[in-house]
C-alpha cells in the first residue's frame, strides 16, 4: 500500500534567533519536567495578528525575560499566533503562552492587544491560581511584587521559534514536524496524534546524531524528505530501531 501524506500547512521563519540554545535547554523548554498547564475554559477562533502595548513590553522586561525590545517581542508573539497550540486563551481576557507565560489581552476586531504580562508560572507559583491572585490584587491593599532580578530575567529563554514547521496527515495519524536551530546543529521535533484515540506522542533528536528509539514510519520519512532531510532519511531509514508504525 502506497504512503498517503497530505500537507496541511507549512511555515518557514525568517527570524534569526538572538542566541542559540543548547539541545538540553530546548528540550527542557519544550515540555520536559514542566508545570502542568492551566486547562483552558474558553475556546476562541484562531487569531492571526497581535499587538503589544508599551506597558506590556515594560512588564515583560520586569517579570518575564529575557530583556528584549518591543519590536522583538511583537515579532515573536506574531509568529506564535500562527501556532495556536502555543497560545491558549483561558478566558476572554487572559492568555497563556507556552504553558508558562501568563498575560491579559483585549480583542479588537481581528487583532489581539496584549495589555500586560504577569510573569511565568515556573518563576511565580502564585500565578497558578490566577483568579485568586487577581482577586487579591484587586481588593486587598497590599499588592504582590511580580518582578524578578535582572540575573533571573536574563537567565530565561525566549520562546523558541522553529526554522520550519510542517503539519500533515497520513491515512490515520496527524503529524507535526519542526526544525529548530540549537548550538549543536539542527534539532527535529516530531509529534504524532493518533487519529482514532487522540493520543499524542512527541520526541526530538539532533540531525547530526543517530537517534535511538525513534518511531519512524513512511509518512514521517516522506515529510522529512520534503523538509530537506532526504540524506538523513536515506542514511538511517534502513536501521532496525526505526520500526514501521501505522501511518
Amino acid at each position: 500500500m502506497s504512503t498517503r501524506l497530505v500537507v496541511l500547512r507549512y511555515l518557514s521563519s525568517i527570524m534569526q534567533p538572538r542566541q542559540l540554545h543548547t539541545k538540553e535547554m530546548l528540550e527542557r523548554y519544550m515540555g520536559m519536567n514542566r508545570i502542568e498547564p492551566i486547562t483552558p475554559t474558553v475556546k476562541t477562533r484562531k487569531v492571526m495578528d497581535a499587538e503589544v502595548s508599551q506597558h506590556a513590553a515594560d512588564r515583560w522586561n520586569e517579570r518575564v525575560g529575557p530583556i528584549v525590545t518591543k519590536s522583538e517581542l511583537v515579532g515573536i508573539i506574531g509568529y506564535l499566533m500562527n501556532q495556536p497550540e502555543r497560545i491558549e486563551f483561558l478566558s476572554s481576557t487572559v492568555g497563556l503562552m507556552d504553558r508558562d507565560i501568563i498575560f491579559t489581552y483585549e480583542r479588537m476586531g481581528h487583532v489581539i492587544m496584549i495589555s500586560t504580562f504577569y510573569g511565568r508560572l515556573s518563576e511565580q507559583p502564585i500565578l497558578n491560581n490566577f483568579a485568586a491572585f487577581r482577586h487579591f490584587n484587586r481588593y486587598e491593599r497590599q499588592r504582590v511584587d511580580l518582578g524578578i532580578t535582572k540575573d533571573r530575567l536574563q537567565a530565561q529563554m525566549l520562546p523558541p521559534i522553529p526554522r520550519q514547521t510542517m503539519l500533515c496527515k497520513g491515512r490515520r495519524n496527524h503529524y507535526r514536524l519542526e526544525e529548530y536551530m540549537v548550538s549543536e546543529g539542527s534539532y527535529i521535533t516530531i509529534e504524532i496524534r493518533d487519529g482514532l484515540s487522540g493520543r499524542r506522542r512527541r520526541w526530538g533528536f539532533l540531525v547530526d546524531e543517530q537517534p535511538h528509539g525513534v518511531l519512524m514510519n513512511k509518512s514521517i520519512q516522506r515529510a522529512l524528505c520534503m523538509m530537506g532531510f532526504g540524506k538523513w532519511v536515506n542514511k538511517y531509514a534502513h536501521l532496525s530501531w526505526m520500526p514501521e508504525v501505522a501511518g
